[in-house]
């Protein structure tokens, strides 16, 4: 585009554009009064790692960001003046880079009003990551917006962990409604419907639990005292397994049992747990058919989110 003479800004936006000679990069810049290098935006990025070998130089006049061709690695930003730049933009082609410039002067209010607005969003984040971290106080402009991008990453992560434990919450308290009874970090359901244990099975699994698993004496001394309460024989998770061998549904034996007087009962098909209100002593549990119709217990532990 044709450069467009008038009286200048004390800033100067200067717009870093792509060469016959391959400089395939493009970037937009102003420079200030203080020798800082902001983007179109009004970001400092003086400290950017992509100027030259000893770049941005400090003589006078060298208030403009360009790009060269001569690259030391991928480092290609050049500091130069303003005048040999309109030279350059006239006829780019013919040179390592073509540079095309607008004054601020000849802004619309528009404009500069967004890029007020932009510096003042600017110096908002600045001012909320050094407030948590003062270690970032002297860092540029994109340092600080790479932080900002890592906090909020954090604050999104935390966000979804918070959204899924407040649904395990809104769970727990529905569960607690409807009946479930909360002991230590598990809560039960004594149904007061009744099935076989099969069926009782599945319909714990459905409800995101499992027939019950007493895996402390305290536990069971928790579980008798419900099941006296309530005058009624459950089903439990502990069965008869192909070793003839009475293990948890866990598949883990059941080496500490609480088998009440003449029990487990062997009986043909008596290869399913149950728990009775009428105990020896705190002993209650019973071997009964499988295909019995009887109330059951399920039990679900603490979910991962609640940790």
């Amino acid at each position: 585009m044709d450069a467009e003479i008038g009286v200048f800004d004390t800033q100067v936006t200067v717009l870093l554009g792509s060469s016959k000679m391959n400089c395939s990069m493009a970037q937009s810049f102003t420079v200030s009064g203080n020798f800082n290098f902001v983007s179109e935006l009004g970001l400092i990025c003086s400290q950017s790692r992509y100027w030259n070998y000893y770049e941005p130089n400090r003589q006078p006049g060298h208030d403009c960001a360009a790009m060269s061709f001569d690259c030391y690695y991928d480092r290609c930003w050049m500091a130069l003046q303003l005048s040999p730049l309109l030279a350059h933009q006239s006829s780019g082609l013919e040179h390592n880079f073509f540079i095309s410039f607008l004054p601020t002067s000849f802004l619309d209010q528009k404009e500069v009003q967004r890029r007020e607005e932009l510096q003042e969003a600017m110096h908002m984040i600045r001012s909320f990551v050094v407030g948590m971290e003062p270690f970032y106080v002297d860092k540029d402009d994109f340092q600080i917006l790479a932080v900002a991008q890592n906090i909020s990453e954090e604050m999104r992560y935390y966000s979804k962990k918070n959204e899924e434990l407040q649904k395990e919450i809104d769970i727990l308290t529905r569960n607690l409604n409807d009946g479930w009874v909360l002991y230590s970090r598990a809560i039960y359901f004594f149904s007061l419907e009744l099935r076989t244990w099969m069926d009782s099975k599945k319909k714990c699994e459905k409800e995101g639990a499992h027939l019950i698993s007493m895996e402390t004496r305290e536990e069971q001394y928790f579980i008798n005292k419900e099941v006296k309460h309530r005058k009624m024989i459950f089903w439990i998770g502990v069965f008869k397994n192909k070793g003839n061998k009475w293990s948890w549904l866990s598949g883990m034996e059941a080496a500490v049992h609480y088998w009440n007087y003449y029990e487990p009962s062997y009986k043909e098909n008596h290869n399913c747990g149950a728990m009775t209100f009428d105990c020896y002593y705190e002993n209650c549990w019973n071997a009964l058919d499988c295909d019995l119709q009887k109330q059951y217990i399920c039990k679900k532990g603490p979910d991962d989110a609640w940790l």
